[in-house]
């Protein structure tokens, strides 16, 4: 059926077509409404390639906390989740804007890393990556390594200096006769 303009044709009957129906008109004889106008949704962009990598860093309750790093790509932030189901949508909210995010107190075992990347305001299909939790061991004490700093020196003879002047060439072997 088609909707008419209010006109009526040189038959005397409606002029029902489906041009005058763009908008909110109704056809009172036929009662024919058209269908609303579709919404526009913007497609998804294409996730870009990201490399990603991964370090555990072992927490005294048995559990890992998860520095996850990836290339940089132009976006507009990321949302990121870790869970058990590889592809699951981490939700609507940014989490952050720069290459990098920590996961904390992870316990050992098998996860998804699931990322969206926004490109341009619009959040990209989700990406993922399989993460095996290594099975819990103790921090270790992280010692600096000694160095051998070749630019000290002794500054006993600065001290010894500053007393032979204070206090001369006698004083001085007093001096250093009672530090015994």
């Amino acid at each position: 059926m088609d909707a008419h303009s209010g006109r009526t044709d040189a038959y005397g009957g409606h002029n029902c077509y489906v041009g005058a129906c763009a908008g909110t008109y109704h056809c009172h004889s036929c009662g024919y409404t058209p269908p609303p106008p579709p919404v526009y949704t913007p497609p998804k962009p294409k996730t870009p390639a990201v490399m990603a990598s991964f370090n555990y860093s072992p927490n005294a309750d048995g559990t890992f906390d998860i520095f996850m790093d990836w290339d940089e790509v132009s976006n507009t932030g990321f949302s990121i989740t870790l869970n058990d189901i590889a592809g699951a949508d981490p939700g609507p909210s940014i989490d952050t804007h720069l290459s990098e995010y920590r996961f904390t107190n992870v316990y050992p075992g098998t996860y998804y890393a699931n990322m969206k990347v926004g490109v341009n305001g619009i959040w990209s299909d989700v990406t993922y990556w399989k993460i095996e939790v290594p099975e819990w061991h103790p921090p270790q004490p992280t010692a600096s390594p000694k160095s051998n700093n070749s630019n000290s020196y002794d500054d006993t003879w600065d001290g010894d200096l500053a007393l032979l002047i204070l206090l001369g060439v006698g004083g001085y072997l007093v001096y250093k006769g009672l530090k015994k």
